[in-house]
């Protein structure tokens, strides 16, 4: 027999377990990419990438967490922005090879995830 679930709310119990498995490893992934990122800026002496992409995921963070306590609707959409940012920054900065593209990749991705922490914020 198979087990029985509890579907309430449109949301089964049955998927929680894979899908809070496969959210738990993309998110040690991209933990371990930044960490990796930052730690790849610091070895190539690269003083403003390294602190650029060190300071992007805690942006983020604290944007999702000041998000999920006080604000509803578009706010969250700039969360999940946000949160796009970092990756797209992680990428882009790992494929250039000069210098000083990935100095300025880091700081505009900095950049724009502060303009979208302080445009979420302000919305919600």
């Amino acid at each position: 027999m198979s087990p029985v679930s509890y579907c309430g709310d449109g949301l089964c119990f049955d998927l929680l377990g894979p899908v809070f498995l496969a959210v738990g490893a993309g998110a040690l992934l991209g933990f371990v990419a930044w960490l990796w990122a930052t730690v790849r800026a610091v070895r190539r002496h690269e003083v403003l990438s390294a602190l650029c992409i060190g300071l992007l995921l805690p942006v983020a963070l604290v944007n999702a967490v000041l998000v999920n306590n006080h604000a509803v609707g578009l706010a969250h959409v700039g969360a999940w922005g946000l949160f796009s940012v970092v990756p797209a920054t992680l990428l882009a900065t790992s494929v250039t090879s000069r210098q000083t593209v990935r100095s300025l990749v880091a700081v505009a991705g900095l950049v724009l995830a502060v303009a979208l922490l302080v445009a979420s914020n302000l919305v919600g």
